[in-house]
């Protein structure tokens, strides 16, 4: 039996912006508490381009993979997610939160797996409250309230019968689900005290039966986030030396995917606006690309101006007063 390092788990940032599907403007690192839990176990933690790993000291014995020594069953590990690229909410659909709070991906909440492997996506519907201090307020809450983490339950008593205070510096640091007679959510607590929130965090249980069975075998998981493309309404303002009504945009002879409306830039400036009637995903590369043409009668005659008009800029947004959201693109054309 020849001991090596084996994959416990790992974990891929995925987002259909990106050529590849990998998401590689999100940076990762365990809390310091996971820092700890990895240095103590003689685990490594590897970061990966749109992801990480854990390995773990293990044998392989029956074509299986097993640890070498037995794994406590109640680790929880947590990993802090932050954005490296400033623009990475402009092309992302997701949910508006609270402030104090932060998009939260765990193993014990699975949206689907991919049948034939070892990949499983995480919810993206989940929230977590940042707790910044060991005083932890619940409104309107002055009854008991109870702490799940790993499956065990910490029953905890108002400070007083009327505040809804409840101490919990005796607690270890990580993600707890709070469930009180009016509520029910998570909550992230680290004696590392978070100054800023972060994008994101993951939290891995590793009592799930997805890495590890009663045998102490792995079950070496690859857990995903799966990111979707911002939908927008695509906007071509074309600057022309010359006006002409005879400008279309179209996708493979498909005309009806803008409509074209004339008006005036800065004033006094005539443009050609192309806007999309539906919101396409912003992306950084299509299979079919939208083309401006100069009609010429038959379709078949139109001449082709540009083949391959530019995808939106990502810095920039603009915003209606009824929430739709528009992807200006300018062109002198």
């Amino acid at each position: 039996m020849t001991e090596t390092y084996h994959k416990l788990f790992g974990v891929h940032f995925l987002h259909n912006y990106y050529k590849d599907g990998r998401c590689v403007d999100i940076d990762v690192q365990p809390d310091r508490t996971t820092g700890q839990l990895i240095h103590q176990y003689g685990y490594i933690f590897r970061k990966e381009a749109g992801g990480f790993s854990v390995f773990v000291p293990g044998y392989t014995a029956e074509n299986q993979s097993f640890v070498t020594d037995k794994t406590e069953t109640n680790l929880q590990f947590n990993f802090i997610l932050s954005i490296t690229n400033p623009y990475l909410m402009n092309i992302t659909e997701l949910a508006q939160i609270n402030e104090g709070s932060c998009y939260l991906f765990t193993n014990t909440q699975i949206d689907s797996a991919v049948e034939g492997t070892k990949t499983q996506y995480f919810s993206t519907g989940q929230t977590v409250d940042i707790q910044t201090n060991a005083i932890l307020q619940e409104k309107n809450s002055k009854t008991d309230i109870e702490l799940i983490k790993n499956g065990q339950v910490y029953s905890l008593q108002p400070s007083t019968n009327s505040t809804g205070y409840f101490d919990i510096k005796g607690l270890d640091d990580g993600v707890y689900t709070l469930k009180s007679q009016t509520t029910e959510k998570h909550i992230y607590f680290g004696n590392d005290r978070l100054t800023t929130n972060p994008f994101a965090l993951i939290s891995i249980d590793i009592n799930d039966k997805s890495i590890l069975n009663a045998a102490q075998s792995m079950q070496q998981p690859t857990y995903a986030i799966r990111l979707q493309s911002k939908e927008t309404y695509w906007k071509y303002i074309i600057v022309e030396k010359e006006t002409t009504e005879n400008l279309l945009i179209d996708l493979s002879n498909n005309t009806e995917l803008f409509m074209k409306t004339n008006e005036v830039l800065n004033g006094n400036k005539p443009v050609s606006v192309f806007t999309s009637r539906q919101k396409i995903p912003i992306t950084a590369a299509r299979d079919q690309y939208f083309r401006l043409k100069l009609r010429n009668g038959d379709p078949e005659n139109d001449l082709i101006l540009i083949s391959k008009l530019p995808l939106p800029d990502i810095t920039t947004l603009n915003y209606t007063h009824n929430g739709d959201t528009y992807s200006p693109i300018y062109l002198n054309f």
